[in-house]
């Protein structure tokens, strides 16, 4: 157990290519948005003046540039959530799962009905309809672990628009647009880059 942990922590100090500092950075900033995304779920979004004021006191010696490279790889598909040390989305799976039994329950009503003397086209459009809400679910659940890392994204992006003398409560939306699209469109490069980055400027 104790090597396997010493494994991932070198694993880990090696996708920042050595930098102990910023590996520290990047797991204080995704232990603070796990907790601030935990606040906020706690009370249904609803913004809280003192939640805010902890979160960018917990990050205040954390540089705006290490928070922009992480914003950054928080937008890059090709940078896991382990990487950000970041939870997966905690309600794919369980949605994934109540959809698989939706779905099976459909079928299973539909073959009944069928075994009970109900005409095919009827027994197989009652099993569509009753399947039909579970299967749009389906296609949407997946995404729900991209829309928690643009919600991340988001958070960050106030605060650095804040520190840049923005008022850090809202962000114009062509600014945050712009920086969400490569989610849809790869792009080369994560945290690996990032850390080089900022490793030759400091």
């Amino acid at each position: 157990m104790e090597m396997r942990q010493v494994h991932n922590e070198l694993d880990d100090l090696a996708r920042f290519g050595g930098c102990t500092r910023l590996l520290g950075q990047y797991k204080i900033i995704g232990d603070e948005l796990e907790s601030l995304d935990l606040e906020m779920r706690s009370r249904r979004g609803r913004v809280d003046p003192e939640i805010l004021r902890n979160f960018r006191q917990a990050l205040a010696f954390i540089s705006t540039e290490v928070l922009s490279a992480y914003r950054e790889d928080l937008l890059d598909p090709n940078v896991s959530s382990s990487e950000l040390f970041i939870q997966s989305d905690r309600d794919t799976w369980r949605v994934l799962t109540l959809v698989l039994g939706g779905i099976a329950l459909a079928l299973a009503v539909g073959l009944g009905m069928a075994s009970a003397g109900a005409s095919f086209l009827f027994s197989f459009s009652v099993a569509f309809l009753l399947a039909a809400p579970f299967a749009i679910a389906w296609q949407y659940a997946p995404r729900e672990a991209v829309v928690r890392r643009l919600r991340f994204a988001r958070w960050l992006m106030k605060e650095i628009d804040r520190r840049n003398g923005g008022s850090g409560i809202r962000v114009r939306m062509r600014r945050t647009a712009s920086g969400f699209r490569p989610l849809w469109a790869p792009s080369v490069g994560g945290s690996v880059a990032s850390c080089m980055k900022i490793a030759v400027r400091d």
